[in-house]
This record gives C-alpha cells, sequence and structure tokens, in this order.
C-alpha cells in the first residue's frame, strides 16, 4: 500500500500485565500474523486481542467479544479475506 508506515520495532514480547494464559496468546497470536506486519505501535490491538483470545479458548467470551476479536485479528491480517483486500495488512519495510 502507498502510504503504509515503514520501519519501527517489531511488537517484541508480551507485556507484564498478562497472565499466562494471554501471554500464551499473545505468542500464538504473534507467531501466526504474517511475517513482517506488526509493530511495536500495534502492541495495543495485540493485547486487546490476546486477552480476547484467551478468553475465547477458555469459554468465557461473550458475543460481543467474539466479534471484537474477529474484527482485530482481520486488521491484523489473520483473516483470509481481510488479506485478500489488503484491509489492515501491509508488510513493513525497514528503513535503512
Amino acid at each position: 500500500r502507498a502510504h503504509a508506515p515503514t520501519g519501527g520495532a517489531d511488537v517484541g514480547a508480551a507485556p507484564e500485565c498478562l497472565d499466562r494464559e494471554q501471554r500464551a496468546a499473545w505468542d500464538y497470536i504473534t507467531s501466526r500474523c504474517p511475517q513482517g506486519v506488526l509493530l511495536r505501535s500495534d502492541e495495543v490491538a495485540v493485547e486487546i486481542a490476546a486477552r480476547l483470545f484467551a478468553e475465547m479458548r477458555a469459554g468465557r467470551i461473550t458475543p460481543a467479544g467474539l466479534r471484537q476479536l474477529d474484527t482485530l485479528l482481520g486488521k491484523l491480517g489473520m483473516n483470509p479475506l481481510d488479506r485478500q483486500h489488503g484491509k489492515g495488512v501491509s508488510p513493513c519495510r525497514t528503513v535503512q
């Protein structure tokens, strides 16, 4: 995409404020997201997704939470339809 941000640090490890299940969800999401998409600026979105993903895995997610998770995962490029249409997915290039 023409106006996609470039460069920046990768999203990195899960924040300490997440519990064990949420950290596992963070690792799961970040390991399956298309390479080069997540940056440090995406940390809040990934944290929200990890919290919701952990709730889903535990069987405690609400319908509203499931919709929010689906939306966030699409924005992170983890939905085939969103990847096909380029929504929210723009591999980041490191500025030299």
